[in-house]
């Protein structure tokens, strides 16, 4: 979830979860991204929640894990050489704003 940090958008803060059996024992877990938790045990269906960073602990753990990269650079294999030949977007749409 991601609160803001977007132009003229955000993420809604409520969140909706299916909660199976009524009776099944639930708990929830926030992990922030300042590296804090936050544990509610006991947790009911049909109940709002509201948690907040301040009553979060620090994590005792550092995650290990450090995905591998997605992309290779391969720049060198590729042997391209970019050539543009000149344009004048005015000459073609001369309502095109400028100064």
């Amino acid at each position: 979830m991601i609160c803001g940090g977007r132009y003229l958008s955000c993420d809604e803060a409520m969140r909706v979860f299916a909660a199976g059996e009524p009776n099944e024992r639930m708990s929830i877990e926030v992990r922030w991204r300042s590296g804090k938790r936050s544990f509610v045990k006991s947790v009911k269906a049909n109940r709002l929640y509201e948690i907040d960073e301040g009553g979060a602990i620090p994590s005792q753990t550092k995650p290990d894990f450090t995905p591998p990269p997605m992309f290779q650079d391969v720049s060198d294999q590729i042997r391209h050489l970019h050539h543009q030949e000149p344009y004048d977007d005015f000459a073609r749409q001369p309502l095109l704003p400028h100064n």
